[in-house]
């Protein structure tokens, strides 16, 4: 009979499951309107009437128009 292969030590096991250095993560420069309104719990129409009344800034490329993350964290810090 054959001896069983004996398992790898808990810091090496641990070290392939999950990685010692996670990268770090930077927010995004743009993102989506549907990923604004999840961001700000508000709707599509409030969203581009914010736009309209430039307190959020955005940009069109393309056909897409996405809404600057910097000014939805101004916008968060004069709600509150």
């Amino acid at each position: 009979m054959s001896e069983p292969i004996p398992a790898p030590a808990p810091a090496v096991r641990e070290g392939i499951l999950t990685p010692a250095i996670k990268p770090a993560t930077t927010p995004p420069v743009l993102v989506t309107i549907a990923e604004t309104c999840r961001l700000t719990g508000l709707g599509r129409t409030k969203i581009f009437e914010l736009i309209n009344h430039n307190k959020l800034k955005s940009v069109t490329i393309g056909r897409r128009r996405l809404v600057s993350y910097k000014s939805i964290l101004t916008l968060a810090g004069e709600a509150a």
